[in-house]
């Protein structure tokens, strides 16, 4: 039974990814808080706790067994906030690719990026509409075996709309998307997530993704910071992003369910400022 002196606890139980998502949380009574959520957590049988910190909270964290996965720093406000996570099933916490992320990583630093050739004429950008939501629906289903969030659903891409999160497509002959990406902005800390990229196969190569996010980041402006999480085994992604000024500040082990299995997540932040992440300690 939840203590009725806290806050209100704002959280998501997330079946799908085996995890606790806590959305907002109140500085005060936070020991409390955490406590709950412990509680939550483990009478749902969910392996990992995952919340967004500020960062003159984090120690309040790390004694409750938090541990920073990533960082987001470098922000207009000049504020920042960590990736905090609990691992309440121990080997959620191991990853057996490390080694190999970190390679991908230092591979994309280390090779130039070539000039981005012309579109086909019979290929357009634009920013969607909720008219696009079953295109949208069809696109990611068709590109990913599994997913975090339920895409094949079109009232759920729908309630993003609705939500103010922004999606951009490739239309190819002016009719089919074949290309997808996606913002969701957050105004509680000023940063925006973009995710939900996708590319049909037949049309990878000509660097849809890395056109569309700027799109995005323009229609938005400068009032956010803009992140990804990104699988930190698909050099492809990590690539797209390097090339438009994304960089690594963290990884989240085992964050999430997608392309078939728990993945790592590269957290990439776009920024000018922003110091390297210590790959080796990840």
């Amino acid at each position: 039974m939840q203590n009725c002196n806290l806050p209100a606890l704002d959280y998501v139980i997330d079946r799908i990814n085996q995890r606790l998502i806590i959305n907002t949380y109140e500085k005060r009574e936070l020991r409390a808080q955490i406590a709950a959520w412990l509680a939550i957590a483990n009478n749902n049988c969910l392996e990992k706790i995952w919340i967004w910190s500020d960062l003159t909270d984090i120690g309040i964290f790390i004694s409750h067994g938090f541990i920073v996965e990533g960082v987001i720093a470098d922000s207009p406000q000049g504020s920042a906030i960590a990736s905090m996570a609990y691992f309440v099933e121990s080997t959620r916490q191991k990853s057996t690719k490390v080694a190999q992320e970190n390679d991908i990583i230092h591979s994309i630093s280390n090779q130039p990026f070539k000039t981005l050739l012309s579109l086909p004429a019979n290929l357009t950008l634009r920013l969607l509409t909720p008219q696009d939501c079953q295109s949208i629906a069809a696109l990611l289903t068709e590109v990913f075996v599994s997913y975090p969030t339920p895409i094949s659903d079109v009232s759920y891409i729908k309630s993003l709309f609705t939500k103010g999160c922004l999606f951009a497509g490739a239309i190819h002959e002016q009719r089919n998307l074949v290309a997808v990406a996606a913002a969701y902005p957050d105004s509680n800390f000023n940063r925006c997530e973009i995710t939900d990229c996708a590319t049909l196969a037949q049309f990878r190569g000509f660097s849809l993704t890395s056109r569309l996010i700027p799109l995005l980041e323009t229609k938005l402006g400068s009032a956010f910071t803009f992140y990804t999480l990104a699988r930190a085994t698909s050099w492809g992604i990590n690539r797209t992003f390097y090339r438009i000024g994304y960089r690594l500040q963290g990884r989240l082990i085992n964050n999430c369910h997608i392309a078939g299995s728990f993945e790592d997540m590269n957290l990439l932040v776009k920024g000018k400022t922003l110091p390297p992440f210590p790959t080796a300690k990840c």
